[in-house]
This record gives C-alpha cells, sequence and structure tokens, in this order.
C-alpha cells in the first residue's frame, strides 16, 4: 500500500456501547485528539454501526485536522458489516471508505467535499422553506388584513361575478381605491 499525500495511517477502533443512543460527540472529541484518519466500528447488542468523522489537514506538521463532517452509517447485523479496502494508496483507501459509510458512493475527496457542499445547501433551503412556512402560518390571511378587498363582496363599485374583463376593470378599481395604490 502506498503513502498518501493527505492519509498516512488509518485508525480503526472498535467500540462496544452501553446504549445504542450513544452521543457522536463522544468519537468527535476522540477523533479531534488524534493526528490520524480514524474509522470507528461501534457495536450493540449484535448490531454495527459505521463512524467517520471526515478531516482535511489544518497544519500538518501540528499535527491538527478539520473535521468537515461526521458521516455514520445505520445500524446493520453483522452479516451486512462491510467496508471495502480498495484503492492503490491511502488516500484513495480513506475516499473510498468516505464514500461507502457516507452513502455518497464517492471516490475522490472532490466529490465527496462537493456532495458535503450540496448537503448543506440543501440543508440550509430546507431551513428557509421551513422559517417561511412558519411565517405563513403565523401572518394573518390577506382577508383579514384588508376586509374590503374581497373581491365581489366590497361596497359601492363591486366587481359582479361573471361579467368577464369589464368586471375585472372594476374590480381593479376598486382595489385600487381600498389600498390606495395601482394594481
Amino acid at each position: 500500500m502506498a503513502d498518501g499525500k493527505e492519509v498516512h495511517e488509518i485508525v480503526v477502533f472498535s467500540a462496544q456501547l452501553k446504549s445504542q443512543d450513544c452521543p457522536d460527540d463522544v468519537f468527535l472529541f476522540i477523533d479531534r485528539n488524534m493526528p490520524r484518519h480514524v474509522v470507528f466500528v461501534l457495536e450493540y447488542e449484535g448490531q454495527y454501526k459505521l463512524l467517520l468523522n471526515y478531516k482535511e489537514w489544518l497544519d500538518a506538521s501540528a499535527g491538527t485536522f478539520k473535521i468537515v463532517k461526521s458521516f455514520a452509517s445505520e445500524w446493520l447485523r453483522e452479516a451486512d458489516l462491510s467496508l471495502p479496502i480498495q484503492g492503490l494508496t491511502m488516500d484513495a483507501i480513506y475516499e473510498n471508505m468516505a464514500g461507502v459509510i457516507s452513502g455518497y458512493g464517492t471516490s475522490r475527496s472532490e466529490e465527496t467535499k462537493r456532495m458535503v457542499e450540496l448537503e448543506s445547501l440543501i440543508q440550509k433551503g430546507r431551513k428557509e422553506i421551513a422559517a417561511l412556512q412558519k411565517r405563513v402560518r403565523t401572518e394573518r390571511q390577506f382577508n383579514r388584513q384588508h376586509p374590503n378587498c374581497r373581491l365581489g363582496q366590497g361596497q359601492g363599485d363591486r366587481a359582479p361575478r361573471g361579467l368577464g374583463l369589464d368586471g375585472t376593470r372594476k374590480a381593479a378599481r376598486h382595489l385600487h381605491h381600498v389600498v390606495g395604490h395601482a394594481v
């Protein structure tokens, strides 16, 4: 196995958990303090989960990493647990492992980083959508804010139903009068 430019060693830790919902923070702490690339094999009552904190070097001479994203597989039976070791260099092996554990299916760091970036954009978009949906739910309805703006139900010059373009013009004049700006 040839040494990689970024990855020189991959450490595999096996941990038997007392609880299936053990926080990943424990493994982040361990990984942040290890100047190596690490894969965790977690076991709980015959079920297994792979965990990899995807790293990139901050300062190679000081042995410090930045954890870009944590990847974890689903809980699997022992018979279904598989992590192929593929690649000619340590970099390639690590990237393939990250691609398998993340579910991205990537094999190069550029691909994995791009997937992380796209996932982040999707998450940001979902948060914006949720905020807008909450805002729409909590805002008063337009008809309640402007009770005289209901088409076909206002005072005076209202738009009779079924009059086509002429009725639409009357409704527009009515809205202009009530709201105070051109429609």
